[in-house]
């Protein structure tokens, strides 16, 4: 399988140093090195972002290529960064959402139709509204820079200064033709040539994020959400559970909603999780794998009738970070995808029970 992948860092400020430490892909047993093995180039109008791209020749280059020896269908690409004399991780957790090709990229303008080729479109209907200059996965320096229409997607964990120390996000892709990343034409002229692909073996890894499904939804990319651990913390009435969930926060305060990414978490950073037995264990795990949310706001054919989602009165929280919010059914209450608040549902009023009867 041939994977195009440009790690980027938007590079905002003249004033920081930015520069690149390394890359990692665990699932494929590869590690970059920074200055040996891959540099960071300026390939684009937009001089603020750098792009990680293989070491040969001094052309700025978008990215680099990966051949595999097997599909992979989830993969974790680890970018880490020396930003103002500290270390910033970015990590982004990919998730392959079909099997009709054998090349998947990264680049979202290569996602498109191109005229007067075979080449259709490959974005999802949640994709079409994406744009490269705000749904393209990158590093910055603090959360406000260049946002994204995928916040909903990503969390950042900052350092006393205010400065991004560790981005995570999901990036659902499709797979792509070979022949649309390797034919010479206008989009492609400052990809990598097949002959500086790095080859990589794909190797089992534990703690590969994975969208999980549950009954009527599937693992799309519309059902994964970033969410602090409070959040589960704040839903859970069960001690052991309480307690797992609490020492999964001492060593990482986020998770992914709708995914294996908190049982992951539990098995690396929970000691109580590892000594439960195993009643408790699969009990825990039930809970740490729950759909958090009912059916997204807007869902054709959704019976109102059915007491599964209250009809919200409005479907967007008002912070700049997100769009919308999302109804968790256990707890009865709405939360921003982005800024976490929290508000219960509006309920309806009938007026008639405080008007004044005929007779009064």
């Amino acid at each position: 399988m041939l994977l195009h992948l440009s790690p980027r860092y938007y590079a905002r400020y003249t004033d920081v140093a930015v520069d690149l430490i390394d890359v990692s892909v665990p699932e494929l047993n590869l590690v970059l090195k920074g200055g040996k093995d891959v540099v960071i180039r300026t390939p684009f109008p937009n001089k603020c972002y750098r792009v990680v791209c293989r070491k040969k020749g001094r052309k700025a280059i978008n990215g680099f290529f990966i051949e595999t020896d097997a599909v992979v269908e989830n993969f974790t690409l680890i970018t880490r960064w020396a930003v103002d004399g500290d270390i910033s991780t970015h990590r982004v957790h990919f998730h392959i959402t079909d099997a009709d090709h054998d090349a998947v990229t990264d680049s979202l303008s290569l996602w498109n139709a191109v005229y007067n080729t075979p080449w259709q479109s490959r974005k999802t209907p949640g994709q079409e509204s994406w744009t490269p200059a705000s749904a393209q996965p990158r590093m910055t320096t603090f959360p406000g820079d260049n946002r994204s229409e995928r916040d909903e997607q990503i969390y950042n964990i900052t350092d006393a200064e205010g400065f991004v120390r560790e981005r995570v996000e999901y990036f659902p892709v499709p797979t792509v033709e070979r022949e649309r990343l390797t034919t010479p034409f206008w989009g492609t002229d400052r990809l990598p040539a097949m002959e500086d692909a790095f080859s990589a073996l794909v190797s089992p890894y534990a703690y590969t994020l994975k969208p999980t499904t549950h009954n009527f939804w599937s693992a799309d990319e519309e059902a994964v959400y970033s969410l602090p651990v409070d959040f589960w913390i704040d839903g859970s009435n069960d001690s052991a559970l309480m307690k797992v969930l609490t020492e999964i926060r001492k060593s990482n305060p986020y998770a992914f909603a709708n995914t294996n990414d908190l049982l992951n978490k539990a098995q690396v950073f929970s000691p109580t999780y590892v000594v439960a037995d195993t009643e408790t264990r699969e009990f825990i795990d039930k809970e740490l794998t729950a759909f958090i949310f009912s059916i997204d706001f807007g869902v054709e054919g959704y019976d109102e009738t059915s007491g599964a989602c209250p009809e919200p009165l409005d479907g967007e929280c008002g912070c700049a970070g997100a769009p919308d919010i999302r109804y968790h059914q256990g707890r009865n209450v709405y939360v921003c995808l982005a800024c976490h608040k929290q508000t219960e549902p509006l309920t309806r009023v009938d007026f008639d029970d405080f008007l004044p009867k005929e007779d009064e």
